[in-house]
């Protein structure tokens, strides 16, 4: 009796042992990828990272650090290489990563966020501006201004009850302050609400790495 007893304990802390090794690491599914902190806690916020093809993961892994320091849970959906209304197409797999994480965890998220970096900004636009219901903010990091074609007028004026954060770091060649500025005036016209972040001494990728921090604390704390 004792040995089954003891059999049934180990059974036990085993499983538990595997279920906890799966939280604090980026995991593959058949929609995209996800992230669980450690000891996530009910309502916890959830960020969903739109990014073409597999850059969703590689984005998710550089912000990782960051989102377990804060206790964000984060999903990117996989979605079509190279196709400019990607965007567009995000909501159905974010979902069907959600339910997976709410189910396989027993956890209850929280507030949605949007987030896109670099070049894929405009899929980030499209996501969040053709969904604003579903999101609580959009996150566009170091990124170019909303436009057409992949942002038209019609999109602008889609979600303008939406919260938007600009982030830039002031050594980024590729898309600096300057650029952040332009979207947050094309934001504001169209009757946005902006808040814009510029991060001293950051460049382009260390806005996805170390300097990520600094504006992950508008996801927990939620827009002002």
């Amino acid at each position: 009796m004792w040995r089954k007893l003891i059999l049934v304990c180990a059974a036990a802390c085993l499983a538990g042992s595997l279920a906890g090794a799966e939280r604090g690491a980026v995991r593959a599914l058949a929609e995209g990828s996800i992230l669980v902190p450690e000891k996530p806690a009910d309502g916890a916020p959830l960020l969903v990272i739109v990014e073409g093809g597999q850059r969703g993961r590689q984005v998710l892994e550089m912000l990782k650090p960051a989102l377990l320091e804060k206790g964000i849970v984060a999903v990117a959906p996989t979605l079509p290489q190279r196709d400019p209304e990607a965007g567009k197409k995000a909501l159905e797999p974010a979902e069907a990563l959600v339910k997976a994480v709410e189910s396989e965890y027993g956890l209850k998220t929280g507030k949605r966020y949007a987030l896109s970096f670099s070049a894929s900004g405009p899929l980030g636009y499209q996501a969040a501006f053709s969904n604003p219901g579903k999101f609580a903010g959009l996150l566009v990091i170091a990124s170019m201004p909303p436009g057409p074609p992949s942002v038209g007028a019609e999109l602008l004026a889609g979600g303008k009850a939406l919260p938007v954060l600009l982030a830039h770091g002031t050594n980024d060649p590729m898309f600096g302050v300057e650029r952040g500025r332009q979207a947050e005036k094309i934001l504001k016209e169209a009757g946005y609400r902006v808040t814009f972040r510029v991060v001293e001494g950051a460049d382009h990728m260390g806005m996805v790495n170390a300097h990520a921090g600094k504006y992950l604390d508008w996801v927990v704390s939620g827009p002002k």
